[in-house]
């Protein structure tokens, strides 16, 4: 969430609005290249869907956030902590029919708009609890996930609330073994994300990679439950490939992106 919106030379035009008392109205707006987005107010925006091909990742953060797929097995479970439109949610169930994801949104007006402007999936594979992050996570896990999606944001930045060592422990705890948390950080000014960014490192015992998103001010981390993957094997690049013609992402550009940018994190190239 929190790319500015590329305003183009004809409006894009409000086709839905949802008034919310004191809140900020929800609002759903509609370009001519067919892209459909979700903003709180006028502000940034929040999610971002191509209404031709809904499980197409539009937005690059949404993009770099599944560079998280290079490091583990398709995956069979994905817990996500905020909900947005659903881009996300859409992708993991669009390309991995073995995959169930359940979603974790405080706000049922978000819940109702992603269901009716956003093509949100409806059926069994896909699942929903109505409360805040940090109130779930307090909950006793009943199931482990092998990916942990977390993209928590408010109309004004990112929820401030879940970012502590109860909650990120937790996460870990909900994890399979083998699996992998993913943040997206909002790291403009960098101050932004440094709480979490040392958390993560704490909790994981140092077990972390940091993806900044190229001209935007997202900040995507990755926290392992098990092992740093090295990011010098070549199996990477091999996964890379395979995912990117399946998926569309462009995983070889992300993966060069994450050897650039974790340079302690990266043994000889050679071979």
């Amino acid at each position: 969430m929190l790319n500015l919106l590329p305003w183009r030379r004809q409006r894009p035009k409000v086709v839905h609005k949802q008034v919310r008392g004191h809140d900020e109205p929800i609002l759903v707006l509609e370009d001519g290249d067919g892209m459909r987005s979700l903003h709180f107010g006028r502000g940034a925006v929040q999610s971002r869907m191509a209404v031709d091909d809904p499980s197409r990742l539009v937005l690059t953060y949404t993009q770099a956030m599944m560079a998280t797929l290079l490091f583990a097995p398709p995956p069979r479970s994905a817990l996500l902590i905020g909900l947005g439109g659903g881009s996300l949610a859409r992708f993991l169930h669009h390309h991995f029919a073995d995959c169930t994801v359940h979603a974790v949104e405080p706000d049922a007006d978000v819940v109702r708009v992603a269901r009716d402007w956003f093509m949100l999936p409806g059926d069994a594979r896909l699942t929903l609890s109505q409360t805040t992050g940090e109130t779930f996570m307090a909950s006793a896990p009943t199931d482990r996930h092998d990916l942990l999606l977390i993209d928590a944001y408010e109309a004004d930045g990112p929820a401030r609330a879940i970012e502590s060592e109860t909650f990120f422990t937790a996460c870990r705890e909900r994890l399979a073994p083998g699996g992998v948390l993913t943040i997206n950080l909002w790291d403009n000014p960098p101050e932004y994300a440094r709480r979490p960014l040392d958390l993560l490192e704490s909790c994981f015992d140092g077990r972390l990679l940091r993806l900044p998103v190229e001209g935007k001010g997202n900040l995507i981390a990755f926290a392992f439950r098990d092992h740093l993957p090295d990011l010098a094997s070549r199996d990477h690049d091999h996964t890379a490939a395979l995912l990117a013609n399946a998926t569309g992402l462009p995983l070889k550009q992300l993966l060069n992106r994450l050897r650039q940018h974790n340079p302690r994190r990266r043994l000889s190239l050679s071979g």
